[in-house]
């Protein structure tokens, strides 16, 4: 259940990707820089109650090409400009060209892909997957450094080029369970926390035996993703570990896009 949950979770943040793709965020307004919407979730993850051990960051957008050369060619000969010297490798699927690479920076995975689209168009889409290595708090500070320096790199080539984004994050921890708590008490708990902060409105909410999230529209908090008649802009997502005394916490801005 909690799969098919994430697939309808990632299919909503594709057509919202899709939707928001052309004006993207860069040049918008300073509240929507990348920079800025990192710092946002930073913030967030104060009210966890657990120490953030992973971090999952995206920027994506779309480029259109021109001219009378393959796009295949022109696909490669971009990757390698915003790639310098990192390989990467051109693939066929279901008839459309992919370009992806995978590389350690900050001993961080970075994931890059370009997948071709119709109208001479690619969808690429850079992320930043990023684990604390041990408990001690100078690592948590050390977690969020990394991401953020390692995100900068991206932005600013993503500016000398004149390409404008999409933003995704989510950060997560782990926390001793509640003695006899629900995952749906936790997140009650963690809302009434950021509630004290901005305004938050539930709109939507998903429950699979210990897993509990509710989606929020919060105004204040930018840019969000349209789902039916209403505007999400923050999820929050607890997972209650089988067999342990711990529980997953679970932050996006505005969704949740790796498993939980």
């Amino acid at each position: 259940m909690m799969r098919k949950w994430m697939v309808g979770c990632v299919c909503m943040c594709l057509v919202w990707l899709s939707a928001t793709i052309l004006t993207g965020f860069m040049q918008r307004n300073e509240d929507a820089t990348a920079e800025h919407r990192l710092t946002q979730l930073w913030k967030l993850s104060e009210s966890m109650q657990a120490k953030p051990s992973h971090f999952v960051v995206k920027l994506n957008g779309e480029q259109k090409f021109t001219g009378h050369q393959s796009l295949q060619v022109q696909v490669t000969a971009w990757s390698k400009v915003l790639l310098g010297g990192i390989k990467s490798e051109v693939k066929t699927k279901d008839g459309k060209i992919v370009v992806s690479a995978n590389w350690q920076a900050n001993g961080m995975n970075v994931h890059w892909m370009a997948v071709e689209r119709e109208g001479n168009k690619f969808f690429w889409v850079y992320q930043i997957d990023a684990n604390r290595v041990s408990d001690d708090t100078q690592a948590v500070m050390n977690l969020y450094t990394e991401v953020q320096t390692t995100q900068a790199t991206f932005v600013r080539q993503l500016h000398e080029m004149g390409l404008t984004y999409n933003w995704n994050g989510t950060v997560q921890g782990e926390k001793k369970r509640q003695e006899l708590g629900t995952a749906q008490q936790t997140v009650e708990q963690l809302r009434q926390k950021i509630a004290k902060t901005m305004k938050l409105t539930p709109m939507e909410n998903y429950t699979d035996g210990g897993t509990y999230s509710e989606s929020y529209s919060a105004p204040e908090l930018g840019q969000g993703i349209v789902s039916g008649t209403h505007t999400l802009h923050l999820q929050m997502a607890v997972h209650q570990i089988s067999g342990t005394d711990q529980e997953r916490v679970s932050i996006g801005l505005p969704l949740i896009t790796t498993e939980y």
